[in-house]
């Protein structure tokens, strides 16, 4: 209702959520799932019916991880931040897509929203590093702003890691210590191409 006000339509052209539903499944509902007269039912009434059968619908738990499984961080993507964020709007276009905006409303909801984003963050060392930081702070379990918040730090921090790791993988131990390879012999004394 308060979208279709919002939207400014004509409130005197609104439907009752009661009057949009077919005569012989209304009193169905109303007999038998609700327990009150199709006389006596309100909107309000039908709105927390739906709710209620919405949270216990299994069937749609199957579904939601069957598309939520499908989140995957893009490393093809160069910058770690915009992979994050490339991450939340392939989660938001998915709730969208299929109507799901009320399953994340919840303490509930936003608990599996957390775990969903969890699932899909690439590599798995930054996966494994986000679990262990949401195992020590479990607030972030709950709070899927606070999550991202601290998925985009944790993602630009592992791939500055990340890079400064690879400049040190082209070196080789020798008898104990650590020699530049001929990739890195233009680079020794600190200068590029002195010799």
């Amino acid at each position: 209702i308060q979208v279709h006000l919002d939207a400014g339509l004509d409130p005197i052209r609104l439907r009752t959520l009661v009057s949009m539903i077919e005569q012989v499944l209304l009193e169905t509902i109303c007999q038998y799932e609700i327990g009150i007269s199709f006389i006596e039912v309100t909107d309000k009434d039908l709105e927390e019916w739906m709710s209620v059968k919405l949270r216990e619908d299994e069937s749609r738990d199957v579904l939601l991880d069957q598309k939520m499984g499908q989140l995957k961080m893009k490393m093809s993507i160069e910058s770690a931040g915009a992979r994050v964020l490339d991450l939340i709007v392939q989660f938001n276009r998915l709730v969208k897509e299929n109507g799901w905006e009320r399953l994340f409303d919840d303490p509930e909801g936003k608990k599996r929203q957390v775990k969903f984003l969890q699932r899909a963050i690439e590599p798995k060392g930054l996966r494994n590093m986000m679990g262990a930081r949401v195992q020590r702070e479990a607030h972030l379990s709950k709070d899927p702003a606070a999550f991202i918040k601290m998925l985009q730090e944790a993602a630009v921090y592992y791939q500055e890691t990340a890079i400064y790791q690879g400049a040190d993988s082209g070196a080789q131990p020798v008898h104990g210590k650590r020699q530049k390879t001929t990739k890195s012999a233009h680079t020794q004394n600190g200068r590029v191409g002195s010799e």
